[in-house]
C-alpha cells in the first residue's frame, strides 16, 4: 500500500516539477522585476512603442491587470488542498478534469478577488493613459499650427 502510495505520488509530483518548475524559473523572475513598477510608469516607454491612441491605454491596462490577476490565480492554484487532488485521482479524475473542476474551482476565488480589487486601479489607469494620450494629442495640434500657420 505504500508503495504504490509512493509510487502515485512520484508520478504526479515529478512530471509536474519537471514540466512546471523550470517555466516558474524563467519567468518568475521576470515577473517580478515589472511587477513593482506602477502601470502609468510606462506611459512613456509606451508612448515610444505604440504612439498616441489606443494602443497606449490597451498597453497601460494590460499592465495593471496582468500580474496582479497572474499572481493571484497562481496563488489560488498552490493553496489547493493536497488531499484534495489525491482524493480526486483516487477517484480516477483525469489530468484536464482535475485542472478545472478541482483546481481551478479552488482557485477562483482569488481570482475573482483580484478583478474585484483591481477594478478601480484598471479604471484609474485607463482615465490617466486616455489624459495624457488626449493632452499629448493636442499639444502635436497645436505644435503643428504654430510651425507651420499657412497649412
Amino acid at each position: 500500500m505504500q508503495a504504490q502510495w509512493a509510487q502515485l505520488t512520484l508520478s504526479g509530483e515529478i512530471p509536474g516539477q519537471i514540466l512546471w518548475a523550470p517555466l516558474d524559473d524563467i519567468l518568475d523572475p521576470l515577473i517580478e522585476l515589472t511587477r513593482p513598477i506602477a502601470g502609468t510608469a510606462w506611459i512613456p516607454l509606451g508612448l515610444v512603442v505604440f504612439g498616441i491612441g489606443d494602443g497606449l491605454t490597451t498597453c497601460i491596462v494590460f499592465h495593471a491587470v496582468f500580474f496582479p490577476l497572474v499572481l493571484n490565480t497562481v496563488g489560488g492554484a498552490r493553496s489547493v488542498d493536497r488531499h484534495l487532488l489525491e482524493a480526486a485521482r483516487t477517484l480516477g479524475v483525469g489530468r484536464s478534469a482535475l485542472v478545472l473542476q478541482v483546481v481551478l474551482a479552488r482557485a477562483l476565488p482569488s481570482v475573482l478577488y483580484s478583478y474585484q480589487v483591481n477594478l478601480s486601479g484598471i479604471i484609474a489607469c485607463m482615465l490617466v493613459a486616455g489624459l495624457v494620450g488626449f493632452t499629448l494629442d493636442a499639444a502635436c495640434r497645436w505644435l503643428a499650427v504654430q510651425a507651420a500657420p499657412w497649412a
